[in-house]
């Protein structure tokens, strides 16, 4: 059984090249954001892997139909069915799992990765993650699961310490925080690799009201290009749009999505026309055949579309009935992801 593991950030996509079959991740925009990289990189070979969510493979291993309503319980209860033996092998049968943010995984995700080793004792298993980037330990995920791949299976530690994102001062700030980190599994600080200093300022204000010095602040600093503003709370957020479009900076909240519907999109359209064209009667299930029939031609009409791929994640993890009631949430308030996260 061969275990590897490799942290933290991967700042290359090209290293992410070979990775197998499966692979698994917090969330449906960092699936489709591999799924879209992995396209431009190995072309329709693509295809034959699974990129999903913990929480979409997991329905799909339980049979269960995905919503939001079900996913509290659904990756305990997918590791137990596989611990247990209820799901047939060939349903399960994996020879590469990568686990994108292994630093964010909690006691019922890392109970199903076991459980998956278990059952493949030839699979390879790559997490990559950074434990100093556990931010999620308000659900109880925990970097020590990530830590265990290497103390109880023996994995293999590959350090990638290379930053290529951020400038020299930031980096020197990010280790000498990270230095307070106790039990890391680095041991040596990250380097960066581009060759300007950046610019770090450490402001302190007396005052419990920051949004006009921070408004003050980045308007006499900026000066073109982007910025970014993180606040605690979203109240926050929404006072420093308002106090920042008074000023004339032009801001937006990165949550809105300006008016956008998932079921707009000319390939969701032409998706629901496929089903009912190709589903028979007024039974409320879609036969397996239809619904095949539907993507393939979907792939076929939209082959160059830049949308097509977040469309058949959305798809593959959608419940499989009559379009008027499967993309009725959609019409309301966009699809859903499972389970939602503040990222």
């Amino acid at each position: 059984m061969k275990r590897e593991y490799i942290k933290p950030e991967i700042s290359n996509p090209q290293a992410t090249m070979s990775i197998g079959e499966d692979m698994l991740t917090f969330s449906r925009a960092a699936a489709t954001e591999f799924r879209q990289r992995l396209t431009a990189l190995m072309g329709g070979a693509v295809r034959y892997m699974d990129i999903k969510t913990f929480h979409s493979c997991c329905f799909d291993i339980s049979g269960r139909i995905g919503s939001l309503e079900n996913s509290a319980d659904i990756v305990a209860q997918a590791a137990r069915m596989i611990a247990e033996g209820e799901v047939e092998q060939g349903q399960i049968t994996k020879t590469v799992a990568v686990i994108d943010e292994a630093q964010d995984m909690d006691e019922n995700e890392f109970a199903l990765i076991k459980a998956l080793m278990e059952r493949n004792e030839d699979m390879r298993v790559i997490a990559v993650g950074d434990d100093d980037q556990n931010i999620y330990e308000f659900r109880n995920s925990s970097s020590a699961h990530m830590a265990s791949l290497i103390s109880e299976y023996g994995a293999t530690h590959y350090s990638m310490v290379d930053n290529y994102r951020s400038a020299r001062r930031i980096v020197a700030l990010a280790n000498a925080y990270a230095e307070r980190i106790s039990n890391r599994l680095k041991n040596e600080p990250i380097r960066a690799v581009r060759e300007d200093e950046g610019i770090v300022k450490l402001i302190k204000h007396t005052g419990k009201n920051m949004d006009i010095p921070v408004a003050d602040c980045l308007q006499s600093t900026w000066h073109s290009g982007t910025a970014a503003i993180l606040t605690t709370k979203n109240d926050d957020a929404l006072r420093m749009l308002g106090l920042l479009t008074k000023r004339g900076i032009p801001a937006r909240l990165i949550q809105n999505s300006d008016g956008f519907r998932m079921s707009q999109l000319a390939e969701v359209k032409m998706f629901c026309k496929l089903l009912e064209r190709n589903s028979e009667g007024s039974s409320p299930i879609i036969p397996e055949c239809a619904w095949n029939s539907a993507k393939e031609q979907l792939r076929g009409m939209y082959a160059t579309s830049t949308c097509l791929e977040t469309k058949q994640e959305t798809g593959e993890s959608a419940a499989v009935i009559l379009p008027d009631i499967c993309f009725r949430n959609s019409r309301r308030q966009g699809i859903s992801e499972f389970p939602p996260k503040n990222q």
